[in-house]
């Protein structure tokens, strides 16, 4: 195929996933039709025949047709043809089972707390676990799928608004509302033994430690202080008279 062609097929293409059926690859265009230029990448990428598509194509797509199918503002992309699309609406009827995934690493706090929005403005939740688990695969490799039961959560106040064929939308998802598998167990800490330390005193400058068991092994057997000097004065005596002898 020539890269006109080929170009030519990838408009057509990202016109029908923006301005037809954004539902059923699991994006949600804000009020004004935009989407996230990374969550359409995400999207058409999980497509065979088209992981090869970057952020260059979609650019490409600006300056290369005449008709171009797309509008950029900034980190956004929509449709050029938006009237097809139809604003999400509130809904009562509902099938009796929502899912929905969530971060693994951010499980256990949506167990505690409920399910709010992180990247889109609503939750989104889906009639299809297919469909919930591959938009969860976008933010994260192994995603926790829950399971919302819907008449409970009616039952707690929520509201859902339809966003498409099986695509659902509420502003939060209350813990008591949904299922999910069980919480993994923290692991247990063990109990350090307290450690001996032998510390050895250090001496500053000018300064010295006495050890009473090396001090009495040296001067054992040796007279004390008081005796030393009585001593040392016979001594010198002697040696006075010595002299005086001498002389």
């Amino acid at each position: 195929m020539k890269p006109q062609q080929a170009l030519d097929r990838f408009g057509k293409f990202i016109n029908y996933i923006l301005g037809y059926r954004p539902d059923g690859f699991g994006l949600v265009p804000d009020a004004n039709g935009y989407v996230k230029i990374k969550d359409l990448l995400k999207a058409v990428t999980e497509e065979d025949g088209w992981k090869h598509i970057r952020r260059s194509q979609i650019d490409a797509l600006l300056v290369t047709l005449a008709d171009t199918p797309i509008e950029i503002s900034g980190n956004l992309v929509r449709a050029t043809d938006r009237e097809r699309l139809s604003q999400p609406k509130i809904t009562r009827e509902l099938p009796k089972l929502l899912y929905t995934c969530v971060r693994r690493k951010a499980y256990p706090h949506v167990h505690r707390k409920g399910i709010f929005p992180t990247s889109q403005s609503k939750v989104v939740l889906t009639e299809t676990q297919a469909l919930a688990k591959r938009i969860g695969g976008r933010t994260d490799a192994d995603p926790v799928l829950l399971t919302v039961q819907v008449q409970k959560t009616l039952d707690l106040g929520v509201m859902y608004y339809q966003a498409g064929d099986g695509l659902y939308l509420a502003d939060a998802v209350p813990p008591d509302g949904f299922s999910g598998p069980p919480l993994p167990k923290e692991p247990v800490e063990e109990k350090k033994q307290p450690v001996k330390e032998t510390r050895q005193r250090q001496n500053q400058p000018g300064t010295f430690s006495l050890d009473p068991e090396s001090f009495a092994k040296k001067y054992r057997g040796k007279p004390d202080g008081r005796r030393r000097k009585e001593a040392d004065w016979k001594k010198d005596r002697k040696r006075a008279r010595k002299i005086k002898e001498k002389w």
